[in-house]
């Protein structure tokens, strides 16, 4: 059963008079609290926004070293009823707004033609000691799917250091719950990593000029399940370098995330079971043919 779309959040809501994309803030964690100490969150607070309308300040903003959280003193706080701890210095990300990030919601908006919008966003994220930007958006219609390595790979996106995404659950309350966050390493790895909830990727990759299709699904409890392919064998699969795939911070290469599968004398990779219906936002994922085949 896939998930219905409660349409709960009008659209215009998302746009100020000029018929520009404001940015939604979100929660203001803690300030000025002793170690060990427990504090209670209420959601409905605010983060931290920053105002950027010139490139030079968006470059030297994301340039920002952060300080090493290696040996900090920890806070305990509770937030909707769950304990969670963070370093006494730890930087708080800010919600980024002005004339950059609406040309980046722009562009994002024209790039995403098969759906539309609830929500868009721009927020600060921590990658290699630095302050990176990285996008958060609600989908219209969750069933439908999104090729998010398109959005990532856009002129604009690549300009101002854009590389990653965070799809928000559809919601009717202002607290945002991630689903899925899409992220793109060092090494041009694309991290796929999920939150909350259940989701359908297609993936199509190159091997010797084949073209190789998989459709797999993965979920919040670190399951990674095989659905079907186009006859992908197991050395095609393990040639597929460029994407890792699980729960949060537990990411792993597409053959090692399957390889409870592989079974001996097997060459092509089958499921052990006819695959089942899950509630999914669909996701699709991909490379360019025409760019595949260049590089062999």
């Amino acid at each position: 059963m896939v998930v219905d779309n409660p349409k709960a959040i009008n659209n215009q809501d998302y746009f100020d008079k000029s018929n520009r994309f404001y940015l939604r803030l979100k929660d203001n964690f803690f300030k000025n609290l002793s170690p060990d100490s427990k504090v209670s969150i209420d959601s409905e607070d605010k983060n931290e926004e920053v105002s950027i309308d010139d490139d030079e300040k968006w470059f030297k903003h994301f340039s920002t070293v952060l300080p090493n959280e290696e040996g900090q003193e920890k806070y305990r706080y509770e937030v909707n009823g769950r304990y969670e701890y963070k370093h006494a210095n730890k930087y708080d990300s800010k919600n980024v707004v002005g004339a950059i990030a609406q040309k980046i919601a722009k562009d994002v908006k024209e790039n995403i033609k098969d759906n539309t919008l609830e929500y868009i966003g721009i927020k600060e994220s921590r990658k290699k000691g630095k302050i990176k930007p990285a996008l958060r958006i609600m989908l219209g219609d969750p069933t439908k799917s999104i090729n998010v390595v398109d959005v990532l790979n856009s002129d604009i996106c690549r300009k101002y250091g854009v590389d990653g995404i965070t799809l928000l659950l559809p919601s009717k309350s202002k607290c945002e719950t991630r689903g899925i966050r899409c992220r793109v390493d060092e090494n041009g790895t694309r991290i796929y990593e999920v939150a909350n909830g259940s989701y359908y990727m297609t993936l199509n990759w190159y091997v010797e000029g084949k073209e190789c299709k998989m459709k797999i699904s993965i979920s919040d409890n670190g399951s990674v399940e095989f659905i079907e392919s186009n006859g992908v064998t197991w050395e095609q699969l393990a040639a597929h370098k460029e994407v890792k795939v699980g729960r949060q911070y537990e990411a792993k290469p597409l053959y090692e995330a399957l390889s409870y599968l592989k079974r001996e004398g097997s060459e092509v990779i089958k499921g052990f079971y006819p695959s089942t219906s899950v509630e999914s936002i669909q996701i699709i994922t991909g490379v360019n043919k025409q760019a595949a085949l260049s590089k062999l």
